[in-house]
């Protein structure tokens, strides 16, 4: 089965994403993953970021996350190389963010 999963993500005054997530492949841990925007403008969410996790693989993944506004929700979309590697759909509530994601 393709990971699916669940992130949380806090929105820091400078409008960085710091994420807590697991999937269903992994065991049950918890990982972290911050996300930077690349172009920081308002208070919107909304954007391309360069994100950055260690798995247990002890690899560090990094690429690019973008995030587009959905009427009432978010479209995730985490991007390594030109590969998409997740997709998501999040709902925020003043500085926090959850989303739902799976494997592509």
């Amino acid at each position: 089965m393709k990971d699916i999963g669940i992130a949380v993500y806090r929105i820091l005054q400078d409008g960085c994403l710091n994420g807590t997530w697991s999937h269903n492949n992994n065991n049950g841990e918890i990982f972290n993953e911050i996300a930077k925007r690349k172009n920081p403008n308002d208070n919107c969410l909304c954007g391309i970021y360069k994100y950055s996790f260690i798995e247990t693989d002890l690899v560090v993944h990094e690429g690019e996350l973008e995030i587009i506004e959905n009427r009432n929700s978010y479209d995730f979309t985490w991007r390594e190389g030109n590969d998409v590697k997740f997709k998501g759909i999040g709902l925020r509530t003043d500085n926090i963010v959850s989303v739902s994601y799976w494997a592509v």
